[in-house]
Parts: structure tokens; sequence; C-alpha cells
């Protein structure tokens, strides 16, 4: 399996690709409507690596940041908003209340090239803000952490991040195996291909039937003939 890496000092910090997608489709898909504490509890756990980096970050500035870039590339302020003070310090706040909706929009939109700004930025904000700390601590300014990588990994997969076409699907955010996949599983694509063959014989079913029923009658008269 390939890995994304990027020096820390001396120590490469390294992500695999399958973590990098299980974080961000473990993210979106947990729907605030329903989500439970045990489901985030279980969700922290998962990816304390890729949070932890979070530790000790200034929120109120990184949400602030992040506001703007979702209005300009998004062209809609959509999802629950608190203030500022609310974020100082807190990384998880801040994930499920900017980080999980900005995502999610960002998930859906059809444009590419609005998607790759979105993570662009998103990463931007972020090591600017994560430069401050690592500043204050002494340590060289701009180090890459599991994060970071998530977002490389976003960012160089966007046109894989697709939204299940099926209405009824319960956790539509998948990354797609390939360009042309818009159902998110086998079970999701089944309704679709059960309608779109109730068309079919719709439309072409007699011609269809017509035509067996003369294949079946050539097949008769050529054993009669054999016989």
């Amino acid at each position: 399996m390939s890995t994304d890496n990027l020096k820390s000092g001396n120590e490469p910090v390294r992500l695999s690709a399958l973590t990098a997608r299980r974080f961000l489709e473990s993210l979106a898909r947990l729907d605030r409507k329903t989500r439970t504490r045990k489901q985030v509890d279980a969700f922290h756990r998962a990816f304390r690596e890729i949070l932890g980096g979070m530790t000790g970050l200034d929120f109120s500035d990184l949400y602030t940041q992040i506001i703007i870039e979702e209005e300009i590339l998004l062209k809609e302020h959509r999802g629950i908003v608190s203030g500022p003070d609310e974020y100082r310090q807190d990384p998880s706040a801040f994930v499920w209340d900017r980080l999980q909706p900005f995502i999610r929009e960002v998930w859906k939109e059809q444009d590419t090239f609005i998607k790759e700004c979105a993570f662009l930025r998103l990463a931007g904000v972020y090591m600017v803000e994560k430069g401050k700390r690592d500043h204050l601590r002494g340590r060289p300014a701009l180090l890459p952490d599991k994060f970071l990588l998530v977002l490389l990994y976003a960012l160089k997969n966007v046109h894989s991040l697709h939204y299940c076409q099926n209405p009824d699907c319960k956790r539509p955010y998948f990354i797609a195996a390939r360009a042309s996949q818009v159902y998110c599983s086998e079970a999701c694509a089944k309704p679709a291909q059960r309608k779109a063959k109730k068309e079919w014989w719709d439309k072409h079913g007699e011609e269809a039937r017509r035509k067996r029923r003369e294949k079946q009658e050539r097949g008769k008269h050529a054993k009669a003939k054999k016989a």
C-alpha cells in the first residue's frame, strides 16, 4: 500500500492512504442529527494520532479563516456556527462544528477545481496556525503532521470524492474506486439497476418477446425437418 510522507525534523511523518481514506469517510459520514456520543468517542480513539496534532492550536483564529474561505469558495455559509471564542484550544468542537460541515460541502461540490482550491486553502490556514504554535515552542515553523497528510491525500483524490446518487443512502460520502462510480455500494446501485431494467422492458419488451418467439418457431421447424 502506498504511503504519503513528509519530513518532520529527522523523522518522516507517515500516513497510509487507507488511514487517510478511512478518516475522511468516517468524518463525513457521522451525520450531526443522528450521531451519538459513543460514535464520536470511537472516532477520536480510532484517529487519535491524526487529531493529536491539533493540540495547542488557537482554533478561534483558524475558525475565522476557514469561515472566510468557505464563503469565498462555496458561495454559501452553511451549518451550525458558534462564536470564535468557543473554539479557542478546543479541537473537538472545531472538528465537529466547523471542519466536518466544511468538508461535507466541499465533498458535494461538482467543480473539481473548486474542490482543489478548498483543500489547498484549508491546508494553508491550518499550517499558518500550526506554524505559530511551533514557533512559540521553539520548533521549526510549518512542521508537517498527519492531519496535513490527510488534506494532501484529499487534494490528490478530489476527483474521487463522490456523493452516492441513491437518495436513500445513509452513508452517501465515499471515495470512489473509479471516476464513473456514482453509487457507494452494490446495494445502493440495485434500485437504479432495477429501474433501468424495467424502463428498458417497458420500451423494448414486446419487441424482445416477439424475436424470442420467432427464434423458438425457427428452432421447431428445423427439428421437424430433421425428423
